[in-house]
């Protein structure tokens, strides 16, 4: 599998748990994440920040939302 396809993949399962890609600028990915959203989990967010930080060596920044 290509490193695009598996950074999508990867983008795509943190939309599925509840995050909103917002932008990648080859040093971060960018996510707002709902409060109270599945994904919005310290433990959750700490692997997803290592997954993309090990596998493209990109950090992962996020922002917590409410969602109106």
């Amino acid at each position: 599998m290509s490193n695009l396809t598996t950074l999508k993949g990867m983008i795509l399962g943190m939309e599925n748990a509840g995050a909103k890609f917002v932008k990648t600028d080859g040093f971060y990915v960018f996510f707002n994440i709902p409060k109270d959203s599945e994904i919005d989990d310290d433990e959750k967010l700490k692997r997803a920040k290592q997954a993309f930080t090990k596998m493209f060596g990109l950090g992962l920044k996020i922002r917590r939302v409410n969602v109106a």
